[in-house]
């Protein structure tokens, strides 16, 4: 299994009930039409933000690469992509994508999804130093 982890970041924090209404109503539809397995879409509570999170789940980099070709040219994205335009303007400023291959000790996120209630969910991105740093400090 391999976990597409994706950050949009909005132009403004006014833009964000946009951003999460364009997603929740008509993109994440659209994907899971076409075979798109969705985890969930997130947004920030605490953290970098105005940040709407999104957790996509694909059998392996070429089912990832497949559907994501055949959505880019679907009449489905072409439909929905002026949406992300009001006004001529785009709601969204950048994204940051993350291509994850669970640890073998990682939990199952599908069963971990049947809890009785929602849950946080919490974000921890660690920074190794390089070797090239770690020498330097050492020199």
């Amino acid at each position: 299994m391999l976990y597409q982890l994706r950050h949009y970041y909005t132009v403004s924090s006014s833009d964000m009930a946009a951003v999460v209404g364009f997603m929740g109503e008509r993109l994440i539809p659209a994907a899971t039409a076409m075979g798109f397995q969705h985890i969930g879409a997130f947004t920030t509570l605490y953290g970098p933000s105005p940040r709407l999170t999104m957790l996509f789940a694909f059998a392996d980099a070429n089912d990832r690469m497949a559907k994501f070709d055949a959505f880019d040219a679907s009449d489905a994205w072409r439909e929905i992509e002026p949406g992300l335009y009001p006004d001529g303007r785009p709601l969204i400023a950048r994204y940051d994508t993350a291509l994850l291959r669970p640890t073998p000790y990682s939990p199952d996120i599908m069963q971990s999804l049947n809890a009785a209630t929602p849950g946080v969910f919490e974000e921890r991105i660690y920074h190794g130093t390089s070797t090239r740093n770690h020498a330097k400090i050492n020199a």
